[in-house]
């Protein structure tokens, strides 16, 4: 019984394209059902909620894997301002080692206004090609406050760097 769910499961990652523990679990990580989602999306969110757990994990919390995830957010509130390319490289790094089904990443940040803010963020957009598929685009906000965020963009922003 339990082979033929693992078959079954299988068949469906195969089919609707989706991380292998989605497949396993026949949701998404926000606990989305696959079934409730359109099949054109399944790839797209799929990849945008690994990129979530992959920026809320903090780097060395894995003991099989110590280079997972990024650095501490407030870390890199400290050591202003340099700190923000080294995240920048830390992100497309990341993505490019634990994130196979997205080529050619860009990171990119993206200048906010928030001056009503008393909490540290700072966010990057993320241009990406989809491995046998079309472009994809991102927005992920960092924060000392809350967990990273990270949006689908319909097309490519232009951004202008921080110097």
């Amino acid at each position: 019984m339990a082979l033929r769910s693992l078959r079954k499961a299988f068949r469906r990652l195969q089919l609707v394209k989706v991380g292998l523990l989605e497949g396993v679990m026949g949701r998404f990580l926000s606990g989305w059902p696959i079934s409730e989602i359109p099949e054109n999306q399944h790839l797209l969110l799929s990849i945008r909620e690994h990129l979530v757990a992959l920026f809320n994990t903090r780097r060395g919390s894995l003991g099989h894997l110590d280079d997972y995830g990024l650095p501490d957010i407030s870390e890199v509130c400290d050591k202003m301002p340099g700190s923000i390319a080294e995240l920048q490289k830390a992100i497309r790094e990341t993505i490019v080692k634990y994130e196979p089904r997205i080529k050619q990443v860009q990171v990119v940040e993206h200048e906010e206004a928030d001056e009503n803010s008393t909490a540290f963020s700072v966010s990057f957009n993320i241009f990406a090609q989809i491995v046998d598929g079309p472009p994809a685009y991102f927005r992920a906000r960092f924060s000392t406050l809350s967990p990273t965020q990270v949006n689908n963009l319909l097309r490519r922003q232009s951004t202008t760097p921080r110097i």
